[in-house]
């Protein structure tokens, strides 16, 4: 069984206020009886940037050069990979969209939802 530990660390700022500081995260490893294997310790990955929605994203998946996602009420949003502009917002699904797959060539995008509909999309 492996126990994930994530520390945080507060500071205070000039107004008073706290910040949050992530630090690094502490994995135990341990045997099925019990005993420590092992202490991993992984530096937290720092943010590059945000995509934001205001639909939940349920399902994701990055390609080449695209971030697509899902959204609870069955959207398919694409943005660039590069320069993080929206491409596209496709209503797709009449459920939540809930799995994201490209296949093996990379030309075709599958979707599944809620509604028991796989689609398959040509990419461009």
């Amino acid at each position: 069984m492996a126990h994930l530990l994530l520390s945080s660390a507060v500071n205070r700022n000039s107004q008073g206020s706290t910040d949050h500081e992530e630090s690094d995260i502490t994995t135990d490893v341990e045997s099925h009886d019990g005993a420590q294997l092992a202490t991993l310790t992984v530096p937290t990955p720092t943010l590059f940037h945000k995509v934001k929605d205001q639909r939940s994203i349920l399902a994701l998946l990055v390609s080449d050069s695209r971030i697509f996602a899902g959204t609870q009420c069955g959207d398919i949003l694409v943005w660039s990979l590069e320069t993080f502009d929206l491409l596209s917002n496709k209503h797709a699904h009449r459920g939540s969209v809930l799995c994201l797959c490209l296949s093996a060539d990379k030309k075709l995008l599958f979707s599944s939802a809620g509604d028991a509909i796989v689609n398959v999309y040509v990419l461009l």
